[in-house]
């Protein structure tokens, strides 16, 4: 048999100290003892509870025990799911750790060992596969019904559990009622904070899409009020602007301000731009400088220290006509010399036709080759 403290009429009327019930068991009933631990968690549905208790010693033998038992509620069955401990404990405490581990922290061994299993006095238990360890998992899921219990509630291991009274019945029909009545559902740390992070996500969403819509509706107000007072198009309609105007049709000519007077428009007078002039010497490397042609430059045909004689309309050079001791002579000659005469009529007759006849050697060197030449020409 155990006790049931009902902590709601507690907390409903403290003066009266609350209501205690007491329920027989069934199932695989542990021996009694003092100074276990025990934790408590329900199926995800809270369509079942689990009590889980571990270890203890019998006061009067001195028996201790290091094995786990589960009662599931409302059925009150007991079942043994770990029986085969080795390292009996007492006087230690259970916690329950994540979403489905029990620690188990402190207490005495009476088995004589000098070593303890238990690293520095703590164990782990998984709370729905019923093993045991010593590593704390947090990525765990949350806490399934164990296989060993399911015929006792009937259901799965989400919940869903069907049995509702203990297999030998009611003790206190007062606990039934307490068992009757749906528990108020009370939001933990994590459940507040993930409705509090969903409240806010909410509120920033619901913002967001109010200031689009804002966004929208200005956008189409502006839009209608440009549409309305912008600058448009008049319409074309030849009957409408005969109805105003009348068939009569006249040209008119915009007067001017000072038609009778015209004048020029007030403008800029010209005017020199004033700069100071200065003398700049021209770079000595871009100044011409003199040369002085070589003296043994002779053109193709030519008689070198004769010149090349042209005549206007001449496309081409042409060879000089050269005889020895050519020269224009005096009067006097001309009438003494008749070889001179032919020659001298020669050139006369080429000067009317408009051809030049042969300048004189002026030079020195010149007189001597006349010289030489014209006696050569004698002979």
């Amino acid at each position: 048999m155990v006790d049931v403290f009902d902590i709601e009429s507690y907390l409903n009327d403290p003066s009266s100290n609350g209501s205690w019930y007491s329920q027989n068991t069934t199932g695989d009933v542990p021996a009694p003892r003092i100074d276990f631990c025990t934790v408590a968690i329900s199926a995800p549905d809270n369509s079942s509870h689990h009590i889980y208790m571990y270890g203890g010693i019998d006061p009067i033998t001195g028996t201790g025990y290091d094995d786990v038992l589960i009662l599931t509620m409302p059925s009150f069955t007991w079942t043994n799911v770990w029986p085969l401990g080795e390292a009996p404990r007492w006087g230690h405490n259970c916690h329950i750790a994540g979403k489905r581990q029990m620690i188990t922290v402190g207490g005495n061994i009476t088995n004589g060992l000098e070593c303890d299993w238990e690293v520095k006095g703590v164990a782990v238990w998984e709370l729905s596969t019923l093993t045991w360890g010593s590593v704390f998992m947090s990525n765990l899921t949350d806490f399934q019904v164990p296989q060993k219990v399911l015929t006792l509630t009937n259901g799965t291991a989400k919940g869903g559990a069907t049995v509702k009274d203990p297999a030998l019945g009611w003790t206190d029909p007062g606990l039934k009622t307490v068992f009757a009545t749906r528990r108020k559902a009370t939001l933990t740390s994590g459940e507040k904070k993930k409705t509090s992070t969903g409240a806010i996500a909410g509120g920033v969403v619901g913002g967001i899409a109010g200031l689009a819509l804002i966004a929208v509706l200005g956008f189409f107000l502006f839009r209608r009020h440009r549409k309305k007072h912008g600058p448009h198009e008049l319409h074309n309609d030849p009957s409408a602007a005969h109805r105003e105007l009348g068939n009569e049709k006249s040209k008119y000519e915009l007067p001017a301000v000072n038609q009778d007077d015209p004048a020029e428009l007030i403008g800029n007078e010209l005017g020199e731009l004033e700069s100071p002039r200065q003398a700049v010497e021209a770079d000595p490397m871009s100044q011409t400088g003199r040369a002085e042609l070589p003296g043994t430059s002779t053109a193709p045909g030519a008689v070198h220290g004769v010149p090349i004689v042209r005549t206007p309309g001449d496309d081409l050079p042409e060879p000089p006509l050269y005889l020895p001791g050519l020269r224009r002579p005096s009067q006097e000659r001309v009438e003494s010399d008749s070889p001179d005469n032919v020659t001298v009529d020669n050139d006369v007759k080429r000067n009317e036709e408009g051809t030049e006849a042969v300048p004189p050697v002026t030079s020195d060197m010149g007189k001597t080759e006349e010289k030489d030449t014209h006696k050569d020409a004698k002979q």
